[in-house]
Formats: structure tokens, C-alpha cells, sequence
């Protein structure tokens, strides 16, 4: 078993409990031992994407200082913009001494003391280069063959790669597991997440552009790497339908689709607890 420290972040647990039930199960199965960081706090998201006070700082921090005061695991997050505010955290805490020493004074306040020594990793991250795509394809009983796939990376994951216009790891998984990936040119473009706190009227339109495309795709599902984003794209979608004509199509999250693969049952990962329920798996004999 490979052990890290998860910071599940507001976008598991009760709202996206599907999400968490999936990431739980196909972790297990592919030997990752995920431990809960305990006393957790929300990192700030919308308001640390676009401020650069200590306040906010402060706020991620706290997770930072909690993950090294628990050993030294890796943390590893599930949500993109938990995994942009953390590193972001990370990156100013390093850079400007003033910074670190307001924060370090005000976590000192709470009986926390921050080193720098955490390493904050992306779900994706950790399935693509420590399990590797081949050791997920060799656990496959049921591949999805026929299901046509638009997988969607969204906006705050494109640090991730070198060459932010084209990546391609996402897709090696999805077709290492049998799905037929189709192209798909909005995966990088933003799922209206911050857009959809009121007015959401972006937001809207967000979701639309991306459904809209996917289904002129010939995608049968979207799948995410982000339950965030999971969440704003179906729960948003009935809205967006009704608002813009957006087109019906089930979006589920990575890990479903992996435990699908893996021959686990559709109730242990979620599928028929989501905001908008999959269906039955749409796949093509051939």
C-alpha cells in the first residue's frame, strides 16, 4: 500500500458524496491508502484564486502546517482549484519572507508551525505516475468499449504540463482502459465555477459551451478529473437546459469511470447517488 495524506476539501462529502464513494473504493483497489488530514479546513478557493492577502494565506496554511505536524506524507488533493490554492500558498510562503513570517505569527496563535516541507499533489498526479497508466490498464475486467468519452480537464489543472494546448495523459488513461476517447477542444476551458456564485449568468453559459460541444462530439458522457468541476457541470446542467437549450449528457467523475473498468459495482462508486444520475453505462456492441 502506498500511504499519503488526503485533503478531500469542500468538494467531497455531503454534496458530492458519489465522488468521495468512487475515490474511496478504486483508491482501495489500486493500493493507495488515503488518510484523511484531520481538522481540515476549507483552503479559500474562490477568494484565494483572486486575492494575495495573508488572511487567505493563513487560511491554506493551516492545512499545510496540519499535513506536516502529521509526518511528513505526501498531501494529495482531489479538487484542481484545492490543488492551485495550496501550491499557490506554497509558492508566495517561499518567495517572500514578510508573507511567511505574518503567516507563521498567525499560526503560531493556534499551535501550528509551518516548515515548507509538504508536498501538495493532484489525484491525477498520483494515478498517472505512481500506480502508471499500464498497472490500471492490467486490473480491467470490464473495459467500457463503445463508450464514447469527452474527457475534461478543466482550467486550473494546466500547470500540470509543459505544453499547456496539448495534453494528452488524461486521454492515454481513458483509452488504456478501453473507452473510445473522442476530441473533445474545450477540456482546458473554464467549467464557470467561480461564474456560478451569483450573478450566474457566465456561469451558465459555461456550462452550455462545454455540454454543447461534448455532445456535438458524439460523446455518450463527460468525465472530469475534478469533482468541483463534476459538480458545477451537473448540477448546474438542468439550469443551464432550461436557460440555453444545453443538450442532456451524464458527467461522471474519473474514478467512477476507472471503477467501472475494474468490474466494481455502480452503487460502491456512487453512480446511482449523483446530482444527475449516468443512466446505465452507454456501451456499443461492436
Amino acid at each position: 500500500m502506498k500511504r499519503y495524506l488526503l485533503y478531500p476539501g469542500c468538494s467531497l462529502g455531503e454534496s458530492q458524496s458519489d465522488c468521495e464513494r468512487s475515490l474511496l473504493a478504486v483508491g482501495e483497489a489500486l493500493g493507495l491508502e488515503l488518510q484523511e488530514l484531520a481538522e481540515w479546513n476549507c483552503c479559500g478557493a474562490t477568494s484565494a484564486t483572486t486575492s494575495e492577502n495573508v488572511q487567505t494565506f493563513a487560511l491554506a496554511a493551516r492545512n499545510l502546517a496540519l499535513a506536516e505536524a502529521a509526518g511528513g506524507l505526501e498531501l494529495v488533493t482531489v479538487c484542481s482549484s484545492c490543488h492551485l490554492v495550496l501550491n499557490k500558498t506554497r509558492h508566495f510562503m517561499d518567495k517572500y519572507p514578510d508573507v511567511r513570517n505574518r503567516v507563521c505569527d498567525a499560526l503560531s496563535g493556534a499551535g501550528l508551525k509551518y516548515q515548507g516541507t509538504v508536498r501538495v499533489r493532484h489525484l491525477m498526479d498520483v494515478i498517472l505516475n505512481d500506480v502508471g497508466v499500464q498497472a490500471i490498464a492490467d486490473r480491467v475486467t470490464c473495459p467500457p468499449r463503445g463508450m464514447r468519452v469527452a474527457p475534461y480537464y478543466g482550467c486550473q489543472i494546466a500547470q500540470r504540463y509543459a505544453n499547456m494546448d496539448q495534453p494528452r495523459s488524461f486521454e492515454r488513461l481513458l483509452t488504456a482502459i478501453g473507452a473510445d476517447v473522442v476530441e473533445f477542444s474545450s477540456r482546458m476551458r473554464c467549467c464557470g465555477g467561480i461564474q456560478l456564485v451569483e450573478p450566474q449568468a457566465g456561469g451558465m453559459l459555461a456550462v452550455e459551451r462545454l455540454l454543447r460541444e461534448a455532445h456535438g462530439s458524439a460523446a455518450d458522457v463527460v468525465c472530469t478529473i475534478c469533482p468541483s468541476c463534476q459538480f458545477n457541470l451537473a448540477g448546474y446542467h438542468e439550469r443551464a437546459k432550461g436557460i440555453h437549450k444545453a443538450p442532456s449528457l451524464p458527467v461522471v467523475y474519473v474514478m467512477q469511470l476507472l471503477g467501472l473498468a475494474m468490474g466494481l459495482n455502480p452503487d460502491t462508486l456512487g453512480l446511482t447517488q449523483e446530482i444527475m444520475p449516468a443512466g446505465p453505462v452507454p456501451v456499443r456492441v461492436r
